[in-house]
This record gives structure tokens, C-alpha cells and sequence, in this order.
């Protein structure tokens, strides 16, 4: 995340991770949205908003299922 962040952004931030944090990189730059998943297939993704950025993860997480990489 870069720069200062509003407090409704960083809720919405802090709930993405917390529901996809384990298999998306998840982070907010410029006010743009952005995931990219962690098992490497793909690549960046950027949404508008958070809401967007959500539905997007789904839909790549039922498309093909990310699978964790252990740290």
C-alpha cells in the first residue's frame, strides 16, 4: 500500500486480505485496486474499487482455484 489511506479503504483493504490474503497479493497504489495471485498463475489485476476488486478475486478463485504456497 502506498501512501496515506482513508479509514474506509483501509477497512475494505484489511477485510480483502482477510477473506483472499492467502492466496491473492492484495494492495491499493495510487487508488488503484489491485491482486495478484500468489501460486503465480497470471498477473496483475486492478479494479476501481474494493467492491469490484472482490468480485474479481471470486471469479478467478471459481475459475481456477489458487493454491497456497507455503511461506
Amino acid at each position: 500500500m502506498t501512501g496515506a489511506v482513508g479509514s474506509d479503504a483501509a477497512r475494505a483493504l484489511e477485510a480483502l486480505r482477510w477473506q483472499w490474503g492467502d492466496g491473492y497479493d492484495i494492495g491499493l497504489d495510487g487508488g488503484q485496486w489491485r491482486y495478484r495471485r500468489r501460486d503465480g498463475l497470471g498477473g496483475r489485476e486492478t479494479a476501481d474499487d474494493p467492491g469490484e476488486l472482490g468480485a474479481a478475486i471470486a471469479d478467478d478463485c471459481a475459475f481456477r482455484r489458487v493454491r497456497r504456497v507455503p511461506s
